[in-house]
């Protein structure tokens, strides 16, 4: 999957059901985050993944406060922001 006009990060996804896959998808400001849900919803394959996608569902969460950033740890993370 590709999708080279996205903006943000991506600290983890997993599969937590066969047929499934979550991405944790992570933006600096309210104001990116509401410019990707747009990008997504309006691009007719949002994540260039072709016929594989069957559904797309989002949700918007904010980090705890007093929590660090989330830190990518493994190879995959280290790839994606290596290249980005």
């Amino acid at each position: 999957m590709d999708a080279s006009d996205a903006e943000g990060q991506l600290p983890g996804c997993w599969r937590p059901e066969l047929g499934q896959l979550i991405a944790l998808h992570g933006c600096a400001a309210l104001e990116d985050m509401a410019a990707e849900h747009r990008r997504a919803l309006l691009r007719a394959n949002p994540c260039d993944a072709g016929a594989v996608v069957a559904a797309l569902g989002m949700e918007s969460d904010a980090p705890f406060p007093s929590l660090p950033p989330i830190r990518t740890v493994s190879p995959v993370g280290r790839r994606r922001r290596e290249s980005g």
